[in-house]
């Protein structure tokens, strides 16, 4: 997962010839630092105008290896830069280690990329969070399954209390889909048991989706009955 509004153009597809030339400072070993001051003072950027893009443009030339306060830095100028391809070309080259923090930074103002960090970090909450934002229901489910360490009850609810009623349906429909032994986890969750406005409309979409059966046509067919179930 990446991309969004910081204009990562495909650095993950350069492919892994450019490995080396990132590892040897992208210059093929033989520029000096003389050269790369030049580089950058055309470009308008020395110690002087501003210590810490000049401190980081060194790093990554040199294909340095980064602290984790280093990295900090860095993700800070890609947000204020707008343009995240320097970054996303260190992580994908293990120049830093992605975590949980770095994620934070990105997700305010680009939750797909911030997913692509959390990724990176295996920080399944927060995966769970940015898939859910996005309406990523169906890789919700898959994600949930392949690390079994969540149950589809406490995702319909955190659904239903972030994004309300009419989103834990859509999401209830797309896991009865996938897996229809779901059911008295979403009745469990929808609080089919215990509430009284408005339940007898979303029995009836179970009902109608049960006798659709495993085709869905009667789940694709309703779309306009549950979506004014606010």
């Amino acid at each position: 997962y990446f991309g969004g509004g910081g204009g990562v153009d495909g650095v993950g597809d350069e492919g892994k010839g450019n490995e080396k030339a990132v590892n040897e400072g992208v210059n093929d070993g033989e520029d000096t630092e003389e050269d790369e001051d030049v580089v950058m003072e055309d470009a308008g950027l020395t110690a002087e105008t501003d210590p810490v893009r000049y401190y980081l443009n060194c790093l990554t030339r040199r294909g340095s290896l980064m602290t984790s306060y280093e990295a900090l830095l860095l993700a800070r100028t890609a947000i204020e830069d707008r343009s995240y391809n320097k970054f996303w070309e260190c992580a994908i080259y293990r120049k830093f280690e992605c975590t949980e923090e770095l994620g934070d930074l990105f997700r305010p103002i680009d939750v797909t990329f911030a997913l692509s960090i959390y990724t990176r970090a295996n920080v399944l909450d927060k995966m769970i969070e940015c898939l859910l934002s996005s309406g990523q229901y169906t890789q919700v489910i898959r994600l949930v399954r392949a690390t079994n360490q969540y149950d589809f009850a406490s995702i319909v609810r955190q659904v239903k209390e972030t994004r309300g009623d009419s989103a834990a349906v859509r999401f209830s429909v797309i896991l009865l889909r996938e897996d229809p032994q779901q059911r008295p986890a979403v009745v469990q969750a929808l609080g089919l048991e215990r509430e009284t406005e408005r339940v007898d409309r979303i029995v009836d979409w179970l009902v109608a989706w049960d006798a659709g059966g495993s085709e869905g046509g009667s789940a694709s067919g309703s779309d306009q009955s549950w979506e004014d179930v606010d």
